[in-house]
């Protein structure tokens, strides 16, 4: 179950100190305007191998354990029921690829943890040196894994972040999915982006799109392969599952910290919300924070207060039309030729003859406006369009052979009244 309006929004629970503090937090998000609060790992986490002073929230010690430094288990339900009450949907991050070194798993299951040729516990990743992986050739985790989505479901979260889905079998997955959700009535996220996972996943990371993206902010990647990459990946998954697209996880850099002029982090932020797929934006990202997530050693340092409203602003006033335009949200998407420097990316959104123009300037090279191929009914004369970011209406001058100037001072969301 999967609704292409949402917008996903990435809670990291230590940055807030406790559950209480973000279900303080709630009335804001609902401003903003987000749907789907994806929480990660809350558990106690291991201390042998630990990584940094609390250690990594993946590498988990208990499953059914809730870290005390948070709170207890009803401050965490309080949570999930005012979310529940305001219109949100919560989703638990479901690590069930691995376990920290010193877990009751391995304590108690030496069986079920992959072992070297000498019998040694040991990983596929050897940089996660925090944690151990799971036996999946060994049938009785499965039950135990899906024990744990199962009592998740049950204390009320309404889906699963699967992390790192793709290095576990998808007949793992199908298995889990069978048990605790057969009517199919849970979010199922996949962070893997590999295409078999659509048998079991809703959506999931556009990861592919993603990385063709860093590689052009670090200065290693081409334009051209990336809107392949757009074009490829909604090609081959539009019609099975959901991709989720982002600028920015606890993974990888700040967007603001990669795309450092605020009118390019402009356009790439609107460019990222008109894609085929559904939006995710990460806790801070609309703020413009430039820190990277400390997921080691980090509690209670992030606030709200006496921030910068202007992206905030901006990520809210998307959310509302991406909620209010059918045709953003559903509408078939089509790139358009453009004669204009490498870096202008235009895309046009359709659905019941209704359309919507994005013309975005990905390059942050300085440009007044760009010719785009809209049709021979806009070969001649000037006619207006309204953008609905702006809210002002903009002039398109007809060139002739198809083509029209269109000026791009800022990101276009152009409401066309024809094609």
């Amino acid at each position: 179950m999967f609704d292409t309006s949402w917008t996903i929004y990435q809670m990291f629970p230590r940055y807030y100190g406790s559950f209480r503090a973000m279900t303080e937090d709630l009335e804001r998000l609902k401003n903003l305007g987000v749907d789907v609060l994806y929480l990660m790992p809350f558990h106690p986490t291991g201390e042998e191998d630990r990584k940094g002073a609390y250690g990594s929230p993946y590498a988990i010690k208990d499953y059914f354990a809730i870290d005390p430094m948070l709170g207890t288990e009803r401050d965490l339900a309080v949570f999930i029921s005012e979310a529940h009450a305001l219109g949100f949907r919560v989703i638990y991050d479901a690590v069930l690829h691995h376990t920290a070194t010193d877990s009751n798993i391995v304590r108690d299951h030496p069986e079920w943890i992959l072992k070297d040729e000498e019998g040694n516990f040991t990983r596929q990743i050897e940089d996660w040196w925090d944690v151990y992986d799971y036996d999946f050739d060994v049938g009785d985790v499965w039950y135990y894994l899906a024990d744990v989505l199962a009592y998740w479901k049950n204390f009320g979260f309404d889906g699963f972040r699967a992390d790192v889905a793709g290095l576990i079998r998808t007949d793992f997955w199908t298995f889990v999915k069978d048990q605790v959700d057969p009517e199919g009535e849970l979010i199922w996220l996949s962070e893997s982006p590999q295409y078999e996972l659509c048998q079991v996943f809703d959506a999931i990371y556009n990861y592919e799109l993603y990385k063709t993206m860093y590689a052009i902010w670090t200065g290693t990647g081409t334009y051209d392969k990336m809107y392949e990459k757009v074009w490829m990946m909604n090609d081959i998954y539009s019609e099975k599952c959901v991709l989720v697209n982002f600028l920015e996880n606890h993974d990888w850099p700040r967007a603001a910290a990669m795309i450092k002029e605020p009118e390019r982090l402009l356009h790439w932020t609107v460019f990222m919300y008109f894609l085929p797929g559904v939006p995710m934006i990460s806790q801070g990202q609309e703020y413009g924070e430039t820190e990277k997530m400390d997921i080691f050693s980090s509690y209670s340092t992030w606030t709200t207060k006496d921030r910068d409203m202007r992206w905030f602003n901006l990520f809210k006033g998307l959310n509302r039309l991406r909620h209010s335009l059918g045709v953003w949200q559903e509408g078939d998407a089509v790139p358009l030729r453009v004669d204009a420097p490498d870096g202008i990316f235009a895309l046009l959104r359709y659905s019941d003859e209704e359309y919507l123009l994005g013309i975005f300037n990905l390059s942050g090279v300085s440009v007044d406006g760009v010719r785009v191929e809209l049709g021979t009914q806009w070969d001649s004369g000037v006619q207006k369009a309204r953008d609905i970011l702006s809210g002002k209406d903009v002039e398109i001058k007809g060139l002739g052979d198809g083509y029209a100037y269109v000026p791009i001072d800022a990101p276009k969301l152009l409401y066309l009244p024809k094609l």
